[in-house]
């Protein structure tokens, strides 16, 4: 049956691959530091319990769906992982939806990267990356969410217009530019001159 290939599928991918390359600890080649997996599907059981720590968001590849309500769950999921120097494997049936919103969504929060920064990123990495429309509708909302959360509340550091200003940002659309993170990655600064 399909589910049971599915089954194997995903058993296989567990000593291989889920994504082409990391994701800061997000996703690995190597299953040896992997012990925590994110199980975004209603349909696939947790394989072995024994082995990894497993959180679950048991949910639908559906229009009706409703993964933004799960995003911060999963953040802190995969924020625990590599706080404890480990991997995390983010799955769902087929890797191309749910999952990869997930990890797209992820990536927003952690690097302060908009949503086609983000999505590119996943999809080079993934390229059957496709979340359905809905998805995406939410994965755009929660860009929203994100944006409106760091004009409240800053990240730590400087203030992001003098970060920008500093890095000789320019500005993007709606007064948003990027710079780099102390850790390489690029994040968003809102510019107020």
């Amino acid at each position: 049956t399909e589910r049971e290939r599915t089954e194997r599928l995903i058993k296989m991918r567990l000593r291989e691959i889920m994504m082409q390359k990391d994701l800061e600890n997000v996703t690995s080649k190597e299953v040896g530091n992997v012990r925590y997996i994110l199980n975004v599907t209603r349909e696939i059981d947790n394989f072995f319990p024994g082995m990894f720590e497993y959180h679950n968001i048991r949910v639908y590849d559906e229009e009706a769906t409703n993964l933004l309500e799960y995003w911060n769950e999963t953040y802190k999921f995969i924020t625990k992982a590599k706080k404890a120097g480990a991997k995390c494997l983010v799955h769902c049936k087929m890797g191309v939806s749910r999952s990869a919103s997930t990890v797209i969504a992820y990536a927003m929060k952690e690097y302060g990267w908009d949503l086609d920064t983000a999505f590119d990123y996943v999809k080079e990495r993934r390229t059957v990356t496709k979340p359905n429309p809905s998805f995406m509708k939410q994965l755009e909302e929660y860009q929203g969410i994100l944006l409106q959360t760091d004009q409240e509340q800053p990240r730590v550091g400087a203030h992001p217009a003098d970060t920008a200003r500093a890095a000789g940002v320019p500005a993007g659309r709606s007064g948003t530019g990027w710079t780099n993170g102390h850790d390489g990655h690029q994040i968003r600064t809102s510019q107020r001159f």
